[in-house]
């Protein structure tokens, strides 16, 4: 998370994230927005100029309580750092909807409960309050051009990234062995049993057709993973019939 609330750092974030993967480190950020904007300009500004499964944004001040004791607000950027904080000291794919910050107050360009779903589909993660206090309405990231449930979800998209960073870290030991007959079956052996266990830790829900193509002085691993996803919405459907006692 940049302490900064530049779009041009913001921008910077994403191109961080992009060579973080490609360095075998996948990861997301958090960015926060300057404060006062309202949700149109949240969305013309920012999400939709960063657009990015791998960055969520926030918009909204908060005032907590200082070191020194004393409370104070302080801008978007140090929501984003909450957050941030808040994904980190949780388990892999575990959503942030409905977890509560530590805040004191929230203020912003929007109102919290009203424009909470107009803010979720802007790509805005958003703040609202219940009778127990604030509460992270849905952490969204800020990809916009398509409805991926995975890609648009900090917490699915994390254990999207959690597979593949995890796999990676089972296999780059093999790196400098040499590639026998029966290496490609050693490979596909130990990526389904990595696969296995991160199923059995919950990291991703289940993975299928994972395979191990030899090219040469090239291994190419192919797998489908379902990552786990946010339980969003609970529906309840109930039928009223005449029931004999």
């Amino acid at each position: 998370m940049p302490v900064s609330d530049s779009s041009t750092i913001g921008q910077a974030l994403i191109a961080h994230c992009t060579a973080a993967a490609l360095a075998g480190y996948e990861r997301n950020g958090w960015f926060g927005a300057t404060s006062n904007k309202n949700l149109t300009a949240m969305f013309d500004d920012v999400t939709s100029q960063l657009n990015h499964r791998h960055v969520a944004a926030v918009g909204q001040d908060i005032r907590i309580v200082r070191p020194d004791g004393k409370s104070a607000w302080v801008g978007p950027k140090y929501l984003a750092v909450l957050c941030a904080g808040m994904q980190a000291g949780t388990p892999i794919a575990t959503p942030l909807t409905w977890k509560r910050p530590s805040v004191l107050d929230v203020r912003g360009g929007w109102k919290l409960n009203l424009d909470a779903a107009e803010a979720i589909s802007k790509g805005v993660c958003t703040i609202s309050r219940d009778n127990l206090g604030f509460r992270i309405e849905r952490s969204v990231t800020t990809h916009l051009e398509d409805d991926n449930p995975i890609y648009s979800e900090v917490s699915a998209n994390e254990s999207a990234n959690y597979s593949v960073r995890d796999l990676r870290a089972a296999l780059i030991g093999q790196i400098g062995g040499a590639v026998y007959v029966g290496t490609a079956k050693r490979l596909e052996s130990v990526v389904k049993t990595r696969l296995d266990k991160q199923v059995q830790d919950q990291g991703i829900k289940a993975w299928r057709n994972a395979s191990v193509e030899d090219l040469g002085d090239t291994f190419r691993i192919n797998y489908e993973v379902a990552a786990v996803e946010p339980l969003n919405f609970i529906q309840i459907t109930a039928s009223v019939v005449r029931i004999a006692a």
